[in-house]
């Protein structure tokens, strides 16, 4: 796969084999954007070759973004929820039985765009053997390399990537689908934490009070 840049946008492309079969079903999947997260595609087959291409214009490879500060917590509930919706969607493709090992989990080739509100991920619309729908079909390599980027260093947790991995290993859709819930729902903004530490010095304030009358109330019973 190579990056194209042309007048009318760039894009992500490959050149198939004259006799590589095109999946037909996952091609009009694409086309009418029923998974979100799946990069328009275009298809041009000639005499001797077939070539795909994925459109990214006005997105940046998610391997060239910085990683956001730990302070800044909008960043970091924007991408957590983008994680939360692209491996949902793994979940939607094997409903609607779109194989997941033609995702191509390269992190040169994975896209967002500039708030990080979305993942976008390339999947090449390929004939590949009859299978079952099965999360450990995709590249599981591809994924941990994609989860060890230092973009998610301050975004995610280690047993929050293991876990996840775990999930896609162990073809548990329910699990996973309860951990994407987790990361939308998981947040905390700045706001919140002040208002948290506000609330906890009344607090702090009441209960030693109340040691303080337990204690009084003890010493007069000696007495």
């Amino acid at each position: 796969m190579r990056i194209r840049k042309g007048p009318y946008g760039r894009f992500v492309s490959e050149i198939l084999d004259k006799d590589t079969a095109i999946f037909t079903y996952a091609d009009e999947i694409i086309g009418n954007g029923v998974i979100s997260n799946l990069l328009p595609i275009s298809i041009e087959q000639y005499e001797r070759k077939t070539e795909i291409s994925f459109e990214f214009s006005e997105l940046v490879s998610i391997s060239e973004c910085p990683p956001p500060s730990a302070d800044n917590t909008e960043t970091i509930n924007s991408i957590r929820n983008a994680l939360s919706g692209l491996f949902l969607a793994m979940i939607r493709m094997n409903d609607i039985l779109l194989p997941l090992s033609n995702l191509v989990w390269d992190n040169r080739y994975i896209f967002t765009d500039n708030k990080y509100e979305m993942i976008y991920v390339c999947y090449k619309p390929v004939k590949e053997e009859e299978t079952l729908p099965s999360l450990d079909s995709t590249n599981i390599k591809g994924i941990e390399q994609f989860l060890s980027l230092k973009f998610f260093d301050n975004v995610l947790r280690e047993d929050e990537k293991s876990a996840l991995l775990y999930a896609v290993k162990e073809n548990n859709e329910q699990i996973l689908s309860d951990l994407c819930n987790d990361l939308a729902l998981n947040k905390k903004t700045k706001a919140s934490t002040r208002a948290d530490r506000k609330l906890l010095v009344p607090l702090v304030s009441a209960f030693a009070s109340l040691i303080l009358f337990v204690f009084k109330q003890f010493s007069q019973i000696i007495q």
